[in-house]
């Protein structure tokens, strides 16, 4: 399953996906980790997820990890991996290993920091 990380196939097909020119989603890594976890405290009080459990999703679909930052602030991040439709993985477990035939990719979590919303980081 070959995955596109740019808007590129949304402008393609017409839709505005436009970002500001000064913001970039670039891939986020291991060491972005407190980070992520910082923001999702912030805005997911009520849904608390494991520095581990982000972790394990980094390091099984990397390709599908992301972070959104304006020069060198970090402004929000993208968390998917390849999945099987029908079945959703429950909040703050581990994955253990990702389905060997997958049909889908999950959005596990998209998040834009409050201050990045307020400063209109998408248009």
């Amino acid at each position: 399953m070959q995955i596109k990380t740019t808007t590129q196939g949304a402008a393609a097909e017409g839709r505005d996906c436009a970002l500001r020119a000064d913001l970039r989603w670039v891939p986020a890594g291991l060491l972005d980790l407190p980070e992520i976890n910082r923001i999702a405290n912030q805005v997911h009080t009520t849904l608390p997820e494991r520095d581990e459990v982000f972790g394990e999703k980094l390091r099984l679909f990397p390709e599908g990890c992301l972070k959104l930052m304006r020069a060198n602030e970090f402004l929000g991040y993208g968390i998917s991996h390849l999945w099987t439709l029908g079945i959703i993985p429950p909040l703050d477990t581990f994955l253990g290993s990702l389905p060997d035939r997958p049909n889908c990719i999950y959005v596990h979590d998209v998040v834009i920091h409050p201050s990045g919303v307020q400063r209109r980081a998408v248009t």
